[in-house]
């Protein structure tokens, strides 16, 4: 009986199996440490896209919309073709004049998150049903930002923070731009169109998604 008492009490403490529990346990703490939730908006598709869906994912989800007047807003999805939204530059009294061009985000969801926001331009003529990247003029670019919004230079991105906290409002709508300046108009027989990414991240996540080392 002794015997078998201790060849009970040798497999109790069999040192392979605690080091491979011990791996278990580490390897799933890195796992959960080292995870992260990321999702974008964006008013102009992938090279192999032609729509957007409402980005989301895990616990969060972002509604990226735009408008000309402020009372009428339509969601950046579903942008055909070359994409990026089509605007006047040179007409300030024409529906889609660029210095109207809004832009506001919302998020829905309990995940705290950080957001980022870039935008770009692209030139275009249109000849019947065919549309056509032009390869036109450069042009800057300028938005008139909402408050809390600000340019990191390190990736040109404008990043939300409301004073030291990165955590983005949730449930309600964020004012992101209120119009564009373009600058110098140029002479050019082409049409713009302004192309928005709207980026969001698991709050504590940034550095790493992002590569950035702060903020502020």
């Amino acid at each position: 009986m002794k015997k078998e008492k201790k060849q009970t009490e040798k497999r109790a403490w069999n040192p392979i199996l605690v080091l491979a529990l011990a791996l278990v346990a580490v390897f799933g703490l890195s796992a959960l440490t080292y995870s992260w939730l990321t999702d974008s908006a964006s008013a102009a598709p992938s090279d192999n896209d032609t729509t957007y869906e409402n980005a989301y994912i895990g616990d969060f989800q972002y509604d990226f919309e735009y408008s000309f007047d402020g009372n009428t807003w339509t969601d950046v999805s579903g942008q055909v073709g070359e994409g990026g939204i089509p605007v006047d530059i040179t007409n300030s009294s024409a529906a889609n004049y660029i210095g109207n061009l809004q832009f506001r985000a919302k998020q829905t969801g309990s995940m705290k998150s950080t957001v980022r926001v870039k935008f770009a331009y692209q030139w275009y003529k249109t000849a019947g049903s065919t549309e056509t990247v032009l390869q036109g003029p450069q042009l800057t670019l300028t938005p008139t930002l909402g408050t809390g919004w600000s340019l990191v230079n390190s990736d040109g991105y404008y990043h939300y923070m409301d004073g030291s906290s990165v955590v983005f409002p949730q449930g309600s709508y964020v004012s992101v731009c209120s119009g564009f300046s373009v600058g110098t108009v140029p002479v050019f027989n082409g049409q713009l169109k302004v192309v928005a990414l709207f980026d969001g991240v698991q709050f504590n996540r940034y550095r790493e998604v992002w590569g950035i080392d702060s903020l502020t």
